[in-house]
């Protein structure tokens, strides 16, 4: 009976290894997916046009944040392509990876990137994507409203640096 139960035991650990490793990208698919994103280079929302149709951008984010490895989002974060940088520092957040309260200094530079929500582009920084979108602080006078509660807690110096960067993204008269 205890023998019995040890090789239950077995088969389900295996089958569940096997289910993870099934569930991982290869390199080459995960290749092929960053080229993609960023060739689509900007940050797509789950619909797209005034139909509101899917969009194949925002299911290559999914897919990426879903499939790759938390060592491959690590990696990716210092990707030259600002858009897959970011999807990467958004898989690491939703994957509750506490690096990204240092990580969002990497985008204190400005970069742009553009956000398509339904039929709007809109330039926002990086690093307002980052903070704002992804992490969840709220700032009054940028272009871009949380939509959930900040994952994690920056130190107040680390929120001081970012939002004077946000800042300085944007012309004096729009801030207070």
């Amino acid at each position: 009976m205890i023998r019995t139960a040890y090789i239950i035991i077995f088969l389900a650990l295996v089958g569940c290894n096997s289910a993870k490793q099934a569930q991982e990208m290869p390199q080459s698919g995960l290749t092929e997916l960053v080229k993609a994103i960023a060739e689509d280079n900007f940050v797509g929302t789950e619909t797209v046009g005034k139909g509101g149709g899917e969009s194949p951008a925002f299911e290559r984010r999914q897919k990426l944040m879903a499939t790759a490895t938390t060592s491959q989002l690590d990696s990716l974060v210092n990707n030259e392509n600002i858009v897959v940088s970011l999807v990467a520092f958004e898989g690491l957040a939703s994957r509750g990876d506490e690096s990204v309260t240092e990580k969002i200094k990497i985008y204190l530079n400005n970069q742009r990137v553009e956000i398509i929500q339904g039929d709007i582009a809109h330039q926002v920084s990086a690093l307002e994507y980052a903070y704002v979108e992804v992490l969840g602080y709220s700032m009054k006078n940028v272009t871009l409203v949380p939509n959930h509660e900040p994952l994690f807690q920056l130190s107040e110096d680390t929120r001081h640096v970012v939002e004077r960067h946000i800042r300085g993204f944007y012309p004096a008269q729009r801030m207070e």
